[in-house]
């Protein structure tokens, strides 16, 4: 295997990885200047609330990642329904809490051995008296014993314990039914809850929040905090984001790079996967892969299907998202162009397109600059 074809595979493998949970902790990381902001404000920011908010595929579990590493005595964890129950199972929440249930089983029981008693949950177990070691006494007895209500607010009360012991605490929210709220709105009451019961510690909260869902429903909670929108990269950040990760300058032209950059419009999992595509289709080609070969190799199939499903957030009906992704197709190709040479070139009315452009502008996927007179020019973002 030549060096050439090793550099291939080693960012073929760096490519395929996804998900911030799919990436190796030897993983290098692109710090952005949104990323130093950030943890300049975790820094200097008492008691700070900090919401990140950000597109599917930005990056925001990435970045808590990142975070937790950066941050000494910090806490990351994905948040669900059942989140508790989950840090609960936690080594250090979980060792502390059975230490503690088998201590108070063996102050109980010292109790009934000097009143010369035998506990009632011990009828099975009359050899033993005292010693609740954990081959004596399994662990269902030790919390009858105790009593489950007690056994459980220990348990709560040590994953609190860990949590007020924290400098920071990442919370990464999930992704929701964008049009059901209602998971939603109950999930964020039991954070707000858990924050206020965190409000007598020193810990700070950054809270990893879906853009899409944010912009539909905005939550009250959402009002106390720090909110810092995770913009999307440039195709100059990408580049030099897959300049310093993979410290490759052999296997894409300048120009390749460029462009698969630009096709991703800013998402860097939309990034990879191009890259990924890019090296499948070029097996057999030398290298470096060439402008013309990243063309042929990410279709407008891909680039359609692409968008398609990102419009979704905003375009309900599936004529309009088709719509929409002839007008961003054809800006992809074409700068500072009128309302009515789109509406020609994608065959549609000068009113649909004019009302398509509105949204697409409102959410940053093109810009809208004065011509002459009162003449309107779109460029893609």
């Amino acid at each position: 295997m030549s060096i050439v074809q090793e550099k291939a595979l080693k960012v073929y493998q760096w490519a395929s990885q996804l998900t911030a949970e799919s990436l190796s902790k030897e993983e290098k990381y692109y710090q952005t200047k949104f990323f130093k902001l950030l943890t300049f404000k975790i820094h200097n920011t008492p008691h700070a609330l900090i919401g990140i908010v950000g597109l599917q595929g930005s990056g925001k579990s990435r970045l808590l990642i990142e975070l937790q590493s950066l941050f000494k005595e910090s806490l990351y964890f994905k948040w669900s329904r059942d989140w508790l129950t989950e840090v609960q199972k936690w080594e250090w929440v979980y060792s502390k809490w059975m230490d503690a249930l088998y201590n108070e089983a063996d102050s109980i029981l010292e109790e009934y051995f000097q009143k010369g008693m035998h506990h009632p949950a011990l009828t099975k177990y009359k050899h033993v008296v005292r010693d609740t070691k954990k081959e004596n006494i399994p662990f269902a007895i030790v919390e009858k014993i105790v009593g489950k209500e007690t056994a459980n607010q220990t348990k709560q009360d040590f994953a609190m314990m860990l949590f007020q012991s924290s400098s920071v605490i990442l919370v990464d929210m999930p992704d929701y039914n964008k049009y059901n709220p209602s998971a939603f709105n109950l999930d964020f009451e039991e954070l707000q809850k858990f924050w206020s019961e965190l409000q007598s510690s020193n810990a700070k909260f950054v809270i990893a929040l879906q853009k899409e869902l944010i912009m539909k429903h905005p939550h009250f909670f959402i009002g106390k905090m720090d909110v810092m929108e995770l913009d999307l990269l440039t195709a100059d950040e990408l580049v030099e984001a897959y300049n310093a990760i993979t410290e490759d300058k052999e296997l894409f032209s300048p120009e390749a790079l460029r462009l698969i950059a630009e096709l991703s419009r800013g998402v860097f999992r939309r990034f990879k996967k191009y890259i990924r595509i890019t090296i499948e289709q070029t097996l057999k080609e030398k290298i470096p892969i060439q402008l013309t070969q990243v063309k042929s190799a990410i279709t407008d199939k891909i680039l359609f299907a692409d968008l398609e499903l990102e419009l979704t957030d905003i375009l309900k009906d599936r004529a309009k998202r088709i719509e929409a992704v002839k007008i961003l197709s054809f800006l992809r190709d074409n700068k500072n162009v009128n309302i009515k040479t789109i509406s020609e070139a994608v065959n549609l009315t000068e009113t649909i397109v004019q009302k398509l452009i509105r949204t697409l502008q409102t959410y940053n996927y093109v810009t809208v600059t004065r011509g002459k007179g009162k003449e309107s020019l779109i460029t893609l973002c």
